[in-house]
């Protein structure tokens, strides 16, 4: 069996620097779901995909993911008030 090539100390060092980076990105997005009291499940797979380079950061990715948000929290949204029903849309008094 042939012997792996051995990564160069600046591969990993970068290697290192990037899951670093992922570890960061997915604290920040934690704190400002808890900060808004939000809740949206895969928004932690998102900040992995983009940290450790699984979507290329451009313009067309990030219209594509806020398109994607965008379109479950409104399906989300309409489907919580047609399950609270009529009560959601009576006035206080």
């Amino acid at each position: 069996m042939p012997a792996r090539p051995r990564r160069s100390s600046r591969q990993e060092r970068l290697r290192r620097f990037a899951y670093g980076a992922a570890v960061l990105a997915t604290g920040l997005m934690l704190l400002g779901v808890l900060l808004l009291r939000a809740s949206h499940p895969p928004a932690a797979a998102t900040t992995l995909l983009v940290a450790l380079g699984g979507f290329k950061v451009s313009l067309h990715t990030l219209t594509v993911v806020v398109s994607g948000v965008l379109i479950v929290a409104l399906v989300g949204e309409g489907l919580r008030r047609l399950r609270l029903g009529s009560h959601l849309f009576r006035g206080k008094g």
